[in-house]
């Protein structure tokens, strides 16, 4: 009978665990399509295959997924100052020619952590007045930086 009651208590405690989720669980896959630039998981991509381009550019690593199906990725650097601004040079070039690009520092879609976000490619822009002539971009996408 003692057996029965230990038995009988185990199988209680074992419900009670199953039905209150106490066991650790997966998390929902991450939802991933091309809406969405970043992606909330944080492995290194670099190699794994894809589809979208937040397969490849995720929380601590910037990437892209290459035209043969694989993701390629580089870690994320630093940054100190929210909202700060960078020339940087993209990883992957679009169409509009430019080589140049511009990073911030902790953008929000990186969910407050104080990394640099996507490098991306400058829309070329007529470099007139002192703002764009004196920011150290090749807002024009001509190969020179700021005018003369």
């Amino acid at each position: 009978m003692r057996l029965f009651s230990t038995t009988s208590s185990i199988l209680t405690s074992l419900f009670l665990i199953a039905m209150t989720g106490t066991f650790g669980a997966c998390s929902a896959p991450d939802v991933c399509d091309d809406s969405i630039d970043v992606g909330s998981l944080s492995i290194n991509p670099q190699g794994s295959p894809c589809t979208y381009k937040c397969e490849c550019n995720n929380q601590l690593y910037e990437g892209f997924c290459k035209d043969d199906g694989s993701c390629q990725s580089l870690p994320r650097e630093g940054c100190r100052v929210p909202g700060k601004k960078r020339a940087c040079i993209p990883l992957k070039l679009d169409d509009s020619g430019c080589k140049d690009g511009i990073q911030i520092c902790q953008p929000p879609e990186l969910g407050g952590r104080s990394l640099w976000g996507d490098c991306k490619p400058l829309v070329p822009t007529k470099e007139s007045g002192k703002e764009l002539c004196q920011d150290g971009l090749d807002n024009d996408c001509d190969g020179k930086t700021d005018l003369g």
